[in-house]
């Protein structure tokens, strides 16, 4: 299977806002919204389209990970 790659990235590990929203159960607004306050997962544009890594999602999630404590 060939992969176009855009700045040495493979377009299937990207994510459209569409594709975050429904992983993350939020509305593609509120990611929108997160975005313009810098609050959401970084992502960055193709050909003005907002893309995401989805490790970058990963790691934005990891980030928030509150209670449990330590045993």
């Amino acid at each position: 299977m060939t992969v176009s790659t855009h700045s040495g990235l493979r377009v299937r590990e990207l994510a459209n806002r569409k594709e975050v929203a429904e992983y993350l159960g939020k509305s593609v607004q509120t990611l929108a919204i997160w975005a313009v306050k810098g609050i959401g997962p970084k992502y960055f544009k193709v050909n003005g389209t907002c893309r995401y890594r989805w490790s970058d999602v990963d790691a934005w999630i990891e980030a928030r990970e509150t209670g449990g404590g330590q045993s």
